[in-house]
């Protein structure tokens, strides 16, 4: 609703002076799922951001068990 909304761009106007590092393990099943929940049009801007570049990746990667997923999200946003 609208506080997700505030709070998502209070996130991006603050000051971010420090990288983070992620490590992800997962079978591609596990992987299809995750991109495809954070990907949704309710997820936070920059999490879709970040699955939809992975997901671009994965196609590139492994295109015989992504090629079938789209370029768009649900509600046409890359």
């Amino acid at each position: 609703g609208l506080k997700k909304k505030i709070t998502s761009a209070l996130r991006r106007m603050a000051p971010s002076g420090h990288t983070t590092n992620i490590m992800g393990t997962g079978n591609h099943r596990a992987w299809r799922f995750m991109i495809q929940q954070r990907t949704a049009p309710g997820a936070e801007v920059e999490i879709r951001e970040v699955f939809g570049m992975i997901a671009e990746d994965f196609k590139t990667r492994y295109p015989a068990l992504y090629q079938d997923m789209y370029d768009t999200m649900a509600d046409g946003q890359l």
